[in-house]
């Protein structure tokens, strides 16, 4: 008797889902843009709910998928109460229920061809730490007598176990016309504008093709990654230009410490106070670095000649600024670099540029952009000039 409750007690566990507290900040951080707290709880429950059918099918050793979910898309997931997982080419849409509540089928999701090759149903707890399998119910065995003017209601009576609907994992659908898929992609973004004329066609294709609903994440993900940059781009413009100020403020001050000390008379304390003044210039444009320069500030003439102009691989060789002296300079100006090599990646995610129109997303100014490469190239020579160097 022990054994058997034992059993059941172990079966039961197959069949539930537990989540810690920061299992759910990656979903509630997905929805964190949404200010509606009703539409914000709806899109958690959706993602917590396909989450929880991903645990449960693991623990019965089923291999599951929703990279491709629809709730994976943004926009899908905003305006649609949908929730489903992959198994194989089998699509099975989760429906979840909280407490007591019945389960039901929106008739929308059948109108637009948004009903699944399964149903699975789960159970949740009102603090989301808690899901349960209530069973699967094929589409084809939707009881549509039970029903009101929007929904299909479903009784608990009316569920299969997972040995029952073995075989529907296990379908192979035939392989998509990837060509003909292509020809839908113009729609993705008509639907993202608003001007998409027939969604029930849209989204029945949609549905149906896992390369257009890849394409459409990519597409949304690009889009959202755009936003935020153009929302970004007045900070984003004032931090290259105060780097582009600090730039010009360096190179100025390596291109009078070369010019003076390489004109200046043989006298040391000529030369020293140059060194020091235009180290003074440095180190104000870098306040972290106030106790070196006061350290400098605080020795004698001879023991900053001793430190400054001694030769080393640091002192002027030959009328040319050794590159070591510029290193500091350098760092800036790649990091400059680097950043505009980063905003050029986001244009190129994804081929994204193959997707839009030239109407679409027109986000960035590119007349500044035109303007601080301009700044950085003109920067770039002096400072090549100033060591001695040449930039081709």
């Amino acid at each position: 008797m022990e054994t058997n409750t034992e059993t059941n007690e172990e079966l039961s566990k197959l069949y539930m889902a537990t989540f810690r507290k920061e299992d759910l900040y990656p979903l509630w951080d997905r929805c964190s843009s949404i200010t509606n707290a009703n539409l914000r709880a709806r899109m958690v429950a959706n993602l917590f709910s396909a989450a929880a059918a991903c645990k449960i099918l693991f623990q019965l050793g089923v291999q599951t998928d929703t990279s491709i979910a629809m709730q994976e898309i943004p926009s899908i997931l905003s305006k649609w109460d949908i929730s489903e997982v992959y198994v194989n080419d089998c699509r099975i849409s989760v429906r979840y229920s909280f407490g007591d509540y019945k389960y039901f089928i929106p008739k929308k999701h059948e109108r637009y061809g948004l009903f699944g090759d399964l149903f699975m149903f789960v159970r949740i707890s009102e603090d989301l730490k808690l899901a349960k399998l209530e069973g699967f119910l094929p589409c084809k065995n939707i009881n549509k007598s039970n029903s009101d003017s929007e929904n299909y209601y479903v009784h608990s009576d009316d569920l299969n176990s997972l040995e029952e609907i073995t075989k529907y994992l296990n379908i192979k659908k035939p392989e998509e016309n990837i060509e003909e898929v292509k020809k839908w992609r113009k729609h993705i973004i008509e639907y993202i504008e608003g001007r998409l004329d027939n969604k029930i066609k849209f989204f029945k294709r949609l549905a149906t093709s896992r390369f257009l609903r890849q394409d459409m994440i990519k597409i949304e993900n690009s889009e959202h990654i755009l936003n935020q940059l153009a929302d970004k781009e007045d900070i984003i413009r004032q931090e290259i230009d105060k780097d582009i100020e600090n730039i010009e403020r360096l190179a100025a001050a390596f291109e009078q410490s070369r010019e003076n000390i390489l004109s200046s008379s043989d006298s040391k304390n000529f030369k020293i106070e140059c060194a020091r003044s235009n180290l003074e210039k440095l180190f104000n444009a870098s306040p972290s670095r106030n106790v070196e320069l006061e350290n400098i500030q605080n020795k004698t003439t001879e023991e900053v000649m001793d430190t400054l102009l001694t030769p080393s691989a640091t002192t002027i060789q030959k009328d040319t600024l050794p590159m070591t002296a510029v290193l500091g300079a350098f760092r800036v100006f790649g990091a400059l670099i680097l950043l505009f090599l980063i905003v050029g990646a986001v244009f190129c995610i994804n081929d994204y540029p193959r997707y839009t129109t030239n109407t679409s997303y027109s986000v960035i100014n590119s007349h500044k952009v035109t303007v601080v490469r301009k700044k950085l190239s003109k920067i770039k020579n002096k400072l090549f000039k100033f060591v001695g160097l040449s930039d081709k």
